[in-house]
């Protein structure tokens, strides 16, 4: 099976996100706080555009990641889970967007088991396969890199959580 090279997501307070993006994610918590998406926030570490980089998911924390193009892709991994566990996803669009977001799920073994594309918000019980500890969670545009690209607003700010009931 695939094994990723551990790369922590970190705390994102509000005292250094980039005023644009906490304006926005202040505006979304404050009209969607009922959505089990709050803060404290983490966010990504890149380079996690691959399953061997994904960044290892902190279960029921809230994380902001972002693509900044339709060629960039963010993956994270589930580790330490008990064969047969199931985990909730809840997935959140912030702001507008041109992009077209797919948001997919893969096994330990890099299978791909479901895919998604939400408009604006997920929410998704994974259970694990029999005998498997880990999955992968990915976020890209549904699309990908087109070379017939040009302009527009080519970005997508999101918000996840991964609620994990068990151990």
């Amino acid at each position: 099976s695939l094994q990723p090279a551990h790369s922590e997501m970190r705390l994102y307070p509000k005292e250094v996100r980039v005023p644009e993006v906490a304006a926005q994610i202040d505006d979304y918590l404050q009209r969607f706080s009922q959505l089990e998406i709050e803060d404290p926030l983490y966010t990504e570490a890149e380079d996690n555009g691959w399953l061997t980089r994904a960044n290892a998911i902190p279960f029921n924390a809230t994380a902001y990641a972002f693509l900044d193009s339709r060629g960039d892709r963010d993956v994270y991994v589930g580790e330490a889970l008990a064969s047969g566990e199931t985990v909730t996803l809840i997935w959140h669009r912030v702001g507008r967007t041109n992009l077209t977001p797919a948001v997919r799920l893969y096994d330990e073994n890099g299978v791909q088991m479901s895919v998604f594309t939400p408009r604006s918000w997920l929410r998704y019980d994974y259970t694990l396969p029999k005998g498997q500890h880990r999955f992968y969670l990915e976020v890209a545009d549904r699309f990908g890199y087109l070379k017939v690209d040009t302009g527009g607003y080519l970005s997508l700010h999101y918000l996840f959580k991964v609620q994990r009931k068990g151990p």
